[in-house]
């Protein structure tokens, strides 16, 4: 469910609600504390460097890699950002792996990082040239990519220099897979690699100028961008085509959880009043600058990194680091599938099925029926209970259903509490619809009562016998204790 739907399918459920024919409620709600503000956005996270970062990767939300100038590398553990010892003071300016331990990290002077989980060793690359990016389908398949058109391939026991197809500098590398990999830099250059050579791609568009950064969600859902404000061109498995972003953005990083989820981060521009941060999102149409929720634009942005379903990192100068939360509650249901994003429930339940979650939902409705009972001249009476917290004020309410069979029909309503100490005793006798509102005078369990009492409760002829249903709208964890006590069908 989405947050908008959310929002929507909760504001409908706080609503007033009416119980047919003569009703007595025993009523107990649970008080639950708010769950807070909704974390949905970009936030600055405290960093362990000053020193530029330039690229950013990881397993998962909790275990991510950035690294940076002079030899920088930070891993995040899921509570805190800490420096790494890298055991170099050469430029870092691209970082993968396949796992936690098994890690590559790359720089100038044709540096090669790995980490094993425990410690940084510099591997034998084999080149002097700069190498800007890194990428791989396993450990034993890693492409490297750099300035003087440098492509070095990885093993699993040694890098070796590749035939790029190319005479262009090149920046940025991804693949779906070891057979199909694209490589992108100077003069919207794209070479693609089919498993056994690297050729050149015809793009057609010159406007993107050098191609900086590379995504895609598969083969045929490549997303490509770089040094030209708002240029980014598509790649559908066929042709390269231009897309609208409409936001005058440079593109230093692209990443996506799919090909209507995807991130791109990068400058406003290159000179000292536009050189900010950036963040621009795709949903599958089209592209909209995203707010950073920081007090002041962060510094250029030159990578982004997720895990999906938990969070989103972007990297940049002065060691800027910024998070998006995608899992607000930690629950690990992705906010665009929780039936309640702000409160953990792994479960996902939903009692009353209407598409908000039990540890979110403020409204609970019970439906049963009246006159069944098989003494006619006995009251049929139903029983309801819950547990509530002292001061917290409830709301239960009865209608018949449909709604209009209980115009002119009578009920009674009755809410007391049942421990020992200070008692509640309210009675509500009227025709169809009731309702009544209180403050819990105690913390313990309430009752809720529907009948359609004869006699002096009610004249005789007019009360309420058929189908009804009965709310009780009160905090989320109260909702979820209201429960069928005695004789409701």
């Amino acid at each position: 469910m989405t947050r908008q739907r959310f929002r929507e399918k909760k504001e409908a459920s706080v609503r007033t609600i009416i119980i047919a024919t003569s009703v007595v409620v025993h009523l107990v709600l649970l008080f639950v504390p708010s769950f807070g503000v909704n974390a949905n956005e970009w936030t600055e996270m405290t960093s362990a460097t000053s020193e530029e970062l330039k690229g950013v990767w990881g397993i998962s939300g909790s275990d991510v890699f950035a690294v940076g100038l002079n030899g920088t590398i930070l891993h995040y553990d899921g509570n805190d950002w800490t420096e790494m010892i890298s055991s170099t003071s050469a430029h870092l300016l691209g970082v993968w792996g396949i796992s936690g331990s098994d890690v590559f990290a790359v720089g100038r002077y044709g540096t090669i990082l790995h980490y094993d989980g425990s410690t940084w060793t510099e591997m034998t690359s084999g080149t002097p040239h700069l190498l800007w990016d890194v990428w791989g389908s396993s450990a034993s398949d890693v492409f490297a990519v750099g300035e003087a058109a440098t492509i070095l391939h990885y093993n699993g026991s040694t890098w070796t220099e590749m035939i790029s197809g190319t005479n262009e500098w090149l920046y940025a590398v991804w693949g779906s897979s070891g057979g199909d990999v694209f490589a992108a830099g100077h003069y919207h250059t794209i070479v693609h690699y089919d498993g056994s050579s690297w050729t050149e791609m015809l793009t057609g568009h010159s406007s993107v100028g050098l191609v900086g950064a590379l995504w895609g969600s598969s083969g045929s859902d490549v997303f490509a961008g770089g040094g030209m404000p708002g240029a980014i061109i598509h790649y559908d498995g066929s042709s390269w085509s231009e897309m609208t972003i409409g936001v005058d953005t440079y593109t230093n990083g692209l990443w996506g959880s799919s090909g209507s989820d995807v991130f791109l981060v990068g400058p406003g521009g290159f000179e000292p009043e536009t050189r900010f941060g950036r963040i621009v999102h795709y949903d599958g149409s089209s592209w909209t600058e995203m707010a950073i929720g920081t007090v002041d634009p962060p510094d250029e942005l030159n990578a982004v990194w997720g895990s999906p379903g938990s969070a989103v990192f972007a990297v940049g100068n002065n060691g800027t680091i910024l998070h998006y939360d995608l899992d607000t509650d930690d629950d690990g249901v992705p906010d665009d599938e929780d039936n309640c994003p702000n409160a953990a429930n792994p479960d996902q339940l939903d009692s009353d099925a209407d598409g908000i979650g039990d540890a979110c939902d403020e409204a609970h409705t019970i439906c049963s029926t009246l006159g069944d009972n098989p003494r006619p001249l006995a009251p049929d009476m139903d029983e309801f209970i819950f547990t509530g917290i002292e001061g917290e004020t409830v709301t239960v309410s009865l209608e018949s259903s449909p709604p209009e069979y209980g115009e002119g029909q009578r009920a009674v309503l009755i809410m007391r509490s049942l421990g020992r100490g200070l008692r509640l005793f309210k009675r509500l006798k009227d025709e169809l619809p009731l309702e009544m509102t209180v403050t819990l005078p105690m913390t313990g369990d309430y009752h809720v009562k529907v009948m359609d009492a004869p006699g002096r409760d009610v004249i005789w002829g007019t009360k309420y016998q058929g189908d009804y249903c009965v709310t009780l709208e009160a905090f989320p964890g109260t909702v979820a204790t209201f429960a069928p006590e005695l004789n409701v069908e």
